[in-house]
């Protein structure tokens, strides 16, 4: 529910004292980042936001409450976090196309790995899935996002690589690593994992708060009524 949710987060960041400094710091670069450079665009955008500055100062305060919140509670799980995961964090860059039969799959296939054709050149007419619409190139992607046995493929595979035809959920599939981009544990990572690790724990204090809620609901409805 969002109003439980809502006084969760208030919860979380009732104790987070923010510095002057530090909120005039968060303000500025908030600023810098969304073009904000005159009064006249900030008062655009506080208008296309639907927000007086008051509000929108109460917001960036806020945020940067959280933003601290998450640093003390889920900062020391971040390299642990980024270690054990890093497997689906790497992204890729690779062609594909799908076909519903085998035989013209393999014709295709063959076509490519000869070079006489490209899968700019067969995804507009062939592919059955929207990779048509873009040369057959896909990503950068995350490999945890794969299907399991194309993020395979593509974790054994060296640029360039192209792979036979193999079936996946009733098509054939060929797909060919362009490029690979491991994942590096830098200032933008270290916050993804931090939202992530905010979000499921969140996740789990609504469950447990709408599991109390249910039970006192129940032992109100069981409560025995009181005769004459």
């Amino acid at each position: 529910m969002p109003l439980f949710r809502s006084l969760l987060i208030e919860s979380c960041i009732a104790n987070i004292v923010i510095t002057e400094q530090e909120q005039i710091a968060f303000q500025r670069q908030f600023l810098k980042k969304n073009n904000i450079e005159s009064p006249e665009r900030l008062a655009e955008w506080l208008r296309l936001n639907n927000l007086s500055e008051e509000e929108a100062s109460k917001n960036m305060l806020e945020a940067l409450q959280l933003e601290r919140f998450k640093i003390n509670r889920f900062g020391a799980d971040v390299e642990r976090v980024f270690l054990e995961t890093k497997g689906d964090r790497d992204r890729v860059v690779y062609s594909l196309l799908r076909l519903e039969d085998r035989a013209p799959a393999y014709e295709l296939y063959l076509r490519l790995a000869d070079g006489d054709s490209t899968f700019t050149d067969l995804s507009s007419v062939h592919s059955a899935g929207p990779e048509r619409d873009t040369g057959g190139l896909i990503g950068p992607i995350p490999l945890g996002r794969l299907h399991p046995r194309v993020a395979e493929l593509m974790r054994i595979s060296k640029p360039g690589q192209l792979w036979e035809p193999l079936q996946i959920d009733g098509l054939w599939v060929i797909v060919r690593l362009d490029k690979f981009l491991p994942a590096q544990l830098d200032e933008a990572m270290e916050s993804q994992i931090r939202d992530e690790c905010f979000n499921v724990w969140l996740d789990q204090q609504m469950a447990t708060l709408m599991d109390s809620y249910r039970n006192l609901q129940s032992s109100g409805e069981k409560k025995p009524v009181a005769g004459p």
